[in-house]
């Protein structure tokens, strides 16, 4: 039985629990670890590269306060963190699309919505 939920929702800086985090634990610690997806261009694509949060900062006497979440959540909050940072970050110049035949970076929802940890 687990003690802790596998995936939980966080509170974002405005205070609405939209981040989404998946429970990672490692061999050579009792510590308790969530993962938060996010994204990063590397070598022309877009690839994860995950964030951790300790479970300290979410369930001690300071911690953010938590909701219990789903796998059907994780992956969505996956694609929208994808997205977001795709709109936000990766510029496609129309001159290099047109002329010098650069394409957008290629989308893989098994990479993205992936439950592994990336470092």
């Amino acid at each position: 039985m687990l003690k802790h939920p596998r995936y939980i929702r966080i509170p974002d800086n405005n205070g609405n629990l939209t981040r989404v985090l998946k429970l990672h634990r490692f061999n050579d610690t009792d510590k308790v670890f969530y993962v938060e997806p996010a994204f990063w261009l590397f070598n022309g694509e877009i690839v994860r590269k995950d964030g951790l949060v300790e479970g300290v900062d979410i369930y001690g006497v300071n911690g953010c306060g938590f909701l219990p979440s789903t796998l059907t959540e994780f992956k969505e909050y996956c694609r929208t963190q994808y997205h977001k940072f795709k709109d936000e970050e990766v510029l496609i110049n129309r001159y290099a699309v047109d002329f010098l035949g650069a394409k957008e970076p290629p989308y893989n929802d098994k990479k993205v919505t992936s439950t592994k940890y990336f470092i």
